[in-house]
Formats: C-alpha cells, structure tokens, sequence
C-alpha cells in the first residue's frame, strides 16, 4: 500500500513561497561579508563627514581670525604714524590751518607753505599710506601728501569729497582719531580707508594703502586651494590674496551673506556663486567694519573624506563580488547534495523502498542517509501493519453500519434518475412503512408511488430545480402513504450522483420518518398561539426576561403602554433598567429559590420611560422560553391603592395623634346621653379620670341641669340628640368636677349607620371661657370707640402733615444744591473773565502812565475786552435763565399751582435740580418725551412724584449698583390723556411688597432712613390732584416701572382741599 500523499496545504505553501538553497545560502554568505562594510560606510558618513566638517570650520576660524588681527595692527600702526604727523604738525606751526572764510577776507594768514612737503616725506614710499591732506575748518583741502606716481591725483583732492564730511565730524565730535570706509581719493574705483585726527578746527586725513594690505595678506600662510579677501560691509572685495577660487569670488561680489560677520566672532557659512557652493568663514576688522574672508571650494575641502569613502566603496565592491562567487560555488554543490536526498524521499513517499540512500563521503550527510534509511523501513513495516488493521475495521464498521440502519429510522435508498425514481438500493428498514425492500427493488413499485398525491408535483419540482442548479446536496420534507393507507411526514437528505459528462445518474438519499416531530412542533405552535393571545392581550403588563442576563425577551403591548417604551426599545434592556436603583426584583441570588418554588410574588418599585414611579405587585413564573431558563411576569399597577392605603394608615396616625394630643376637648356620645369616649385634653379640662366618666351621662358630669340663667340644658342636649344639624355649631354652659362653670364652643356632626340612623354624636369643643370674659370688656370698651377713634386721626393727621411738611423741605433741599450746582459754572466763567479783564485794565492803565503805549496794545484790549463782554453777557445770560427755571420750579413745588406748560421743558428743568444727587455716581437719566406736549394741570405735584421716584430709586433701587439707569419716556394714547413712563433698571421690588409700596409708613429701608410716604404721597398727589392713576410693576431682576395715566387737563379742584 502506498503512503498517503503529504497535505495539499502544505505542497501549495512550499511550491509558492519555496527558494532555492544555493541561492538562501549565498544570501546569508553574502550578507554575513557585506555588513561589516556597510557598518564602517555608515560610521563614516555619521560619524567622519561631521568631524571632518568640524575640522574644516575650526581650521578656517583660526585663520581668518589670525588675519583679521594682523589687519588690525597694521591698521593701528598706521593710526600711530598718522598721530606722530599731527603732533609734528602742531610743534612746528603752533596751530592750525585758518579757515576759508577768513583767508578769503584777509590774506594775512596764509597756510603754511611747509606742510605739503612734510607730508610728502612721509609718503615717499607709499608703504602705509597712498595720501595724506589736511582740511580746514570749512572742509576745504589746503595741504595735499601724495605716493610716488600718484601727482595727477593733486587736483582732484582740492576739494573734499562729500563721503569724508561725515568722518570729519565724527572726528571733530570726538575730538580724536576716526576710522571710515569711504571711496578711495587717490584711486576713487574702490572703497579706502581713511583715519581722521583733529588739529583744532581742521582735520588731518591718511588714506591707508590697499596694495599694502593685499601684499600682507598675500605674505600670510594659507592652505592649498584656500582663498584670502578683504570685503567690505557691503560684500565688495577690497584686498586680497586671490588664487583659484578667490579670483573667481570677486567677479560675482558682491558675495552673499557677508555683511553678517561681526568683530571678533568668526562665522563659518556656505554659499552659492556662479552654480559653485564654497565654504567660507568671515571675522570682523574692528576699526572699519570690514571682514577677512577665508574660502575655500566646497568639494575641495572635503576631497580627504571623498577619497576615503571612494576607496571603501571600491573595497566594498570587491568584497561583494568575491563573496557572491565563493559563496555561489558552495551552495550550488550543497544544493545539488540536499536535491539527491529529496528526490529518495519522494521515491520513498511514492511507495520505492529498494532505491539506496547516495553516499557523499561527508560525515554529517552520510549520517543523515543513514538515520533516513531506517526510517523508510520503519514507515515500510508500519505501512505493512496499518493495511491490515484498516481491512478489518473497514468489515467491523460495515456490519455495524448496517446494524444501525436496520435497527434506526432513517431510510436508506439509491434511485435512478429516471421517471418515477426506481430504487437501485434500498434498507431493509423500510418495512417500517410497510413495504419490503424486494417490492422497490424488482420495480414493482416505485419510490414515486410512496409519495402523497398532494406533495408529489412539488416534490417533483424541487428535485428538478436542485439538479438544474447544479446542487450536490439538498433537503425536502413532505408525506408518505403507508401500505396501511396511513400518512407519515419524511425528511430526505439526498445527495446526487453524476457521471464524467456531469449527467445525473442517480440519487442518494437518507429518509428519516419526522412524523412525531411535527405533531409536536404543530401542538406547540397551536400552544404557543393560544398563550400568546393570552399573553399580547392581557390588560395588565406582562414580559419574559432571561434568567441570566435579566434581558427582557419579550413584552406584550399593555406593557409598552405602561412603560413607554417601545418593543424594540424593551428587547435592549434588562429588568434592572425598569427598577430602582436599590429595589431590584429577583436578582441572580434568588434564581435557585425561584427554581424550587417555580413562582415569586412581591411589591417592587418600577421607574417609567418618563421616570415616573410606580407600585407594582409582581407574579413571576419560572419557565424555559427559547432555549434558555426564564421567567414570565405578570404586573399589576397597584400605585393608587398603595397610596390610598398609606393615606388611610397615616389619617389614622394622624387621628390619633390629633385625638391624643390636640389641645381641644373631643367627645364621641350616644343619642341617650352616654359618654362613649373623650380624650385625655377633655378629661384633664373637666377633672376627670377615664373611669370616672366613660359610660356616665352628661348632664350631671360635664353638663349642668340648668344653666347660670336658668335654662334647662337636659332638653337642649336632647334636642341635639334628635336634630344635631341643627346644632352643627353651638356655644354651651358646660361644667367641670368641682361645680366651676365654663363656657365651651361645640362643633357637632352627627355619625349615621347605613340605614341613616343617628347612632353616634362626635362633638370637638374649645375653651372661651377667657374668650367671653374679653368680649364683656370689649363691649364696655365699644361705648368710648368713636370718640378714641376720633382722638387717634387727628394725632395721625396731625403725623402726616409733619412728615409732609419734611418731604418738602427735602424737596427744597435738593432744589438748593441744585441752583447752587447749576449756578456755580456761569457764575465762576463771570468771575474768572473780570478777573482777567481787571489784570488787562491795570497792565493798560500802567502803559499809558509810563507812556509806552503802543497801538497793538490798544487793539489787543479792544480785541479781548469785546470777547470778555461777549463771555460775561453768555454766563449772565446762563445765570438769568436758570434763575428763572428755579424760580418757576419752586413756585410750582412750594404751591400747587394751576397752568399751562410744556411737558418736556417741565420735566428738564426739574431734573436740573436733581444733578447734585447724581454728582459722583456713573448713574444717569434719559428723557424721551416728545417737544410740545401741553398740559394744562398742576406741574408742581407732578414735579414732586417725578423727584420721589427718582430718590426712590437712588435710595433703593440702585443700592451695590454702579451704573444704573433711568428712562423717563411719555407719549399720547389720546386727545386728552397722557401716559408718562418712569423706569429703572436697578433691583427691583421683592414680590411679596409690590402690593404695598403706596401704603403709609411701608418701607424697606427701615433702619436706614426710609419714612415710608414717598411713594404714599406721589400716590395722593397722582390721584387726588392730578386726577390719573399710578401702577407699578417690577419683573424680577429687571428692575422697575411705574406708569402715570394723566389727564392732559386736570381737574378742577375744590377750595381748601
């Protein structure tokens, strides 16, 4: 027997992602030479190129900041020499060079005529400087020094050029030497350096020699392929030693950058000229401003690092290339060696035991043939061994098979795919529907003969459309009649045979009878149906939820009503979202005992979608709903009768405390007379203890037979007996145990059965004893009542004139600060102009008296004196006018006066009155009353309730405000009503005292000042002479408004009112 072919997972993994050894071992080979390579090449480029860079900056910095000191020194040597000339200068001519103005006005002090030949000598050679000249003190040059071959530059120094002017100052302010970079004046087509020394009033200047300073750069040691310059601040070359590289900078100058370099701190940078980057380092000339300039090509300071990296790469390459061949060489012939092992072990996987294992002579391989020879023979015995087992357990298992299928109900069968479906097999179960196997197998029936009448056309379909479809398997259900004429329900399994063409030859099915199944399934169907219409319509909610998980699995629709949620919305949450957080119904721990008892039952407390809460009684039932343990529930809403019982436990409480402890006498009694009950108040009040009176009659224990005026109070309690509506309430003369009389006002309510009978009197009395005593005294009191009242209002009228009479004077109060306040500024402006005007008279009067009197000072009298008469007229005017307005306020606020007048102007001069009160405040009033709005009423009342409303809000309204708000606005709603507006955006007024702001002596500010009439008197004065109304209203935290209907014509009042 051959083996087993290996797994085609397998085969597939190794065929697609499968290499050749040679080639995985020279990856390694080739990788195992290279990486030490690639390591060295990384270090350099990570670690080499930035310290070669580095030495390359430190390098440059050290030079140019070499050079630049020398530059330096010469400069100072340079400064040095021209300080000795000036010092010659002075001791030999005793001062300075005098100026061309006044050389030009007298000739009697020349310049000397030896300073152009002291200066000469100290440029014959040029060495330090290319020519030295002297200015005067209007830079005029009077003494010319030139370098050798340089005469024809004499004229062109005559005159200054405008660039020294501005070292010539800087030199002349410090009065010592100046260095600047200006235009050469010997050359004039490069920039120079010029010193500048004061000599009194003129400057001595040396142009330092540039040929100079490029001979000493070009002296400097200097690195091969590295450039030397000297640029100014604007990036032009001045000087220089310029091989290679430098000679090509100076053609692109100005260079880029350069102007950054500062004194005495060397700057390393790159740049860009002519497409070529350089590498350059800049360090500052202290004197000028210049920088020295040390570059060099950028390729051709790294070319050391270049070279060693190029020789790496070479290295590297070689490496590799001798490592792919060696390596390629030896894995190919241990590729070849493996290759020979595999092609046995595919033999031997092919069943070809005899084939000898190849010998290499290698100790490892020929040990590994070895160990692969014994375990082909071992897989060879095993190969042996398992075939024979495999044959007779293939022979056990096929009788068992059989054993199974005759002794099950499952059918086995293998029609043909022919009409009618002739059985080519069949087991011999297939008695159980009657039939024998031999009566299917001979076609003496067909299997189509079994099928029920009904259910063969679509049996017949399916089975059509299956094998259209190309389906291997599929499944029916449907009957089979019985030889007994009886129907059972079948289920076929049936797979399909084809042939090599891919032609249906025949069927296999396995056909196992579901007759009792389905009656079961069909019993729970019609079972569920009828507990489900038991359960959707319910009135009382319902549900099933998951023992486990407390998952609701399903609701009826009287519980979505209930809860408001939705089915949907039920079926995602758990019994615990439905119950209060510390009133959870059957949780996890009483699962066990709900198993046991198989139902639970209690009060829990449920929470709605809204979350309202509710009392529910629950009946739980353990069942299996689904597959899985759960339990159904039936909720009843018991929340009314919940707190209708709880209102009738705490009436009763309450009953009894109020019984027990209630401070009135409470008496239940018989028809007869009989006390059946009092309680403890009622015995400690008449003296009695519970035994001493419960079962007595009322008349001789707590009421007398006849009372203190001789009634007869044995009828009257009769009479309550048969008619107690009658006596609903009553006031008695009751008694207590030592024979005291006291006086009790009773409340009876008569207590029926059902058939209206009066079988009990509930009686609750209260002691008014004290009570009738009082009212004797106050009837005595009554007789004297109108003369006190009398008393009490003239002293109350007598109160409310003071206080009127003290509002006033306030009023006139404010109306004084407010003329003082107004008055003072045209009153002062008067002051202050006379005063001037007075100054100005007595400076005039002086100029006349002295007789320095000129006409413009008669002019400017005139002139000023004009405006000081026009300003004291404006101010004298402003004075008058709101005189007048006072006048006419106080008049109308000291009288109430009748007229004519406009509203606006009214209201305005009023405030006007006011501003003292609002001097050091950020509070302010706006008026929006429309121009000439008449009235013919009493302006000074209504000027008065205008003041109060605005100290109102000054004293209360705007309290811990900063800046608070008044509006006054005013409009027609008619012909002949006005409605005037007063509204303030400050605290408002608390609710509860909106209703009593116009009551006399109501405040609250008490304690701070507030009488309590302001508001009272703009209430009368609005009402009562005005002949409107006032309302107020104040929306919380919006603060106030009061609002004023007026007539526009107020009515006529009588004589001494």
């Amino acid at each position: 027997m051959r083996p087993d072919p290996p797994p085609a997972s397998l085969s597939a993994r190794a065929g697609a992602s499968g290499r050749p050894l040679w080639l995985w071992l020279a990856a390694r080979f080739v990788l195992a030479g290279v990486l030490p390579l690639l390591l060295v090449g990384a270090l350099l480029l990570v670690v080499y190129l930035p310290q070669a860079r580095v030495d390359i900056d430190n390098r440059q910095q050290v030079l140019a900041g070499a050079i630049s000191g020398q530059v330096e020194l010469h400069l100072l040597g340079a400064e040095r020499e021209l300080s000795t000339i000036a010092a010659h200068l002075r001791r030999q001519d005793g001062q300075p060079p005098p100026s061309s103005s006044s050389s030009s006005s007298s000739s009697s002090s020349p310049s000397p005529s030896s300073w152009p030949d002291v200066l000469g000598a100290h440029l014959a050679d040029g060495d330090v400087f290319t020519a030295i000249y002297v200015a005067d003190a209007d830079d005029v040059v009077h003494a010319v020094g030139l370098a050798d071959g340089q005469g024809g530059q004499r004229r062109h120094l005559s005159s200054t050029d405008p660039a020294l002017n501005a070292v010539m100052r800087a030199a002349r302010a410090r009065g010592a030497a100046a260095w600047s970079e200006v235009p050469s004046a010997s050359t004039g087509d490069r920039a120079a350096a010029v010193l500048a020394i004061p000599l009194g009033d003129a400057i001595l200047l040396g142009e330092v020699s540039i040929d100079r300073l490029g001979e000493l750069l070009a002296r400097l040691p200097n690195a091969a392929g590295m450039a030397t310059m000297i640029v100014d601040r604007r990036g032009q070359f001045v000087a220089g030693a310029q091989p290679g590289s430098g000679a090509r900078l100076r053609e692109f100058a100005p260079l880029p950058g350069v102007s950054d370099g500062q004194p005495g701190l060397p700057a390393t940078r790159e740049f860009v000229a002519d497409g070529e980057r350089f590498i350059g380092t800049l360090a500052g000339v202290s004197q000028l401003g210049w920088s020295v300039l040390v570059v060099q090509e950028r390729s051709e300071a790294l070319e050391p690092f270049m070279s060693t990296f190029r020789a790496l790469a070479a290295g590297l390459l070689a490496a590799l290339l001798l490592a792919v061949g060696a390596t390629w060489i030896a894995a190919r012939g241990l590729a070849r060696r493996v290759g020979s092992y595999a092609a046995q072990a595919q033999a031997i996987a092919g069943g070809d035991y005899e084939r000898p294992w190849p010998v290499a002579q290698v100790k490892e391989l020929d040990s590994l043939a070895t160990h692969l020879d014994r375990m082909s023979a071992a897989i060879r015995q095993r190969e042996r061994e398992r075939a024979m087992s495999d044959r007779l357990r293939v022979e056990e298992q096929l009788q068992q098979a059989n054993l199974v299928v005759e002794h099950s109900p499952a059918m086995l069968f293998r029609w043909r795919a022919d009409e009618g479906w002739p059985a080519v097999f069949v087991s011999d179960n297939v008695s159980q529907l009657g039939y024998s196997s031999a009566e299917l197998l001979d076609g003496s029936i067909r299997f189509a003969a079994l099928i029920h009448p009904d259910d063969l056309q679509r049996v017949g379909a399916e089975v059509q459309a299956f094998t259209e479809q190309g389906a291997d398997r599929f499944r029916q259900e449907y009957r089979v009649v019985c030889r007994d004429g009886t129907t059972r329900w079948v289920d076929d399994r049936t797979a399909v045979e084809r042939n090599a063409a891919g032609q249906v030859t025949h069927y296999l099915g396995v056909v196992i009878d579901v007759s009792e199944s389905r009656n079961v399934e069909q019993a729970l169907r019609e079972s569920e149906a009828r507990y489900r219409l038991l359960f959707d319509s319910n009135p009382h909610p319902m549900w099933v939820y998951d023992l486990d998980t407390l998952a609701f699995m399903t609701v009826n629709d009287a519980a979505v009503r209930k809860y408001g949620y939705s089915r949907e919305q039920f079926l995602g949450l758990t019994v615990s979202d439905i119950n209060l957080a510390d009133d959870t119904p059957i949780l996890p721990e009483d699962i066990v005992s709900v198993d046991e008892m198989g139902d639970a039952a209690g009060v829990w407390k449920h929470v709605t979608r809204d979350g309202t809460i509710i009392d529910v009684e629950i009946v739980a039932h353990a069942i299996t709903y689904q597959g899985r343990p759960a339990q159904v529930v039936l909720a009843e809403d018991v929340t009314d009768r919940r707190r209708a019982e709880q209102a009738l436990l705490e009436s009763e409480v309450q009953y009894r405390e109020l019984v027990e402890n209630a401070n009135s006498i409470i008496l239940r009694w018989s028809p007869a007379g009989q006390i059946n009950f009092i309680n403890d108040f009622g015995l400690k009040f008449f003296g009695y203890s519970e035994d001493e009176l419960f079962g007595q009659h009322v008349i001789g224990t707590i009421v007398p037979e006849f009372a203190s005026g001789g009634q007869d109070l044995r009828a009257q309690m009769q009479d309550i007996c048969r008619n107690p509506e009658s006596f609903e309430r009553n006031i008695n003369e009751n008694m207590r145990r030592g024979g005291e009389r006291v006086w009790v006002s009773w409340t009876n309510r008569a207590v029926a059965d059902a058939h209206g009978q009066v079988v009990e009197v509930f009686s609750v009395g209260s002691d008014i004893t004290e009570h009738r005593r009082v009212d004797e005294e106050l009837r005595q009191y009554r007789e004297h009542l109108e003369e006190l009242v009398a008393e009490r209002t003239a002293e109350l009228r007598q109160a409310m004139a003071q206080l009127v009479q003290t509002e006033k004077l306030a009023a006139l109060g404010h109306l004084v600060a407010g003329v003082a306040h107004e008055l003072n500024t045209p009153l002062g402006n008067a002051r202050v102009v006379a005063g001037v005007l007075g100054e100005q008279f007595r400076e005039f009067s002086e100029a006349i008296a002295s007789g320095r009197l000129r006409r413009s000072q008669v002019d400017g009298l005139l002139s000023r004196g004009l405006e000081a008469v026009d300003l004291l007229e404006r101010n004298t005017a402003r004075a008058a006018e709101l005189i007048g307005q006072f006048k006419e306020v106080a008049v109308d606020q000291s009288s109430a006066r009748r007229r004519s007048f406009d509203l606006r102007k009214t209201v305005a001069a009023m405030l006007v009155t006011l501003r003292p009160g609002f001097k050091h405040t950020r509070h302010r009033i706006d008026l929006e009353i429309p121009a000439y709005l008449e009235m013919d009423s009493y302006p000074g009342p209504l000027e008065q309730v205008i003041a109060n409303l605005v100290g109102n809000s000054l004293a209360h309204g705007f309290a811990g405000i900063d800046e608070g708000r008044i509006e006054i606005m005013a409009h027609t709603v008619a012909p002949d009503q006005v409605v005037l507006r007063y509204v303030d955006n400050g605290r408002g007024i608390p609710a509860e005292a909106l209703n009593r702001v116009f009551e006399p002596f109501f405040t609250t500010g008490l304690g701070h000042g507030g009488s309590g009439l302001g508001l009272y008197i703009a209430y009368n004065l609005v009402t009562a002479v005005l002949g409107g109304s006032i309302a107020v209203d104040s929306p919380p935290g919006h603060g106030t408004r009061f609002t004023l209907t007026l007539p526009r014509s107020a009515p006529e009042r009588v004589a001494g009112s």
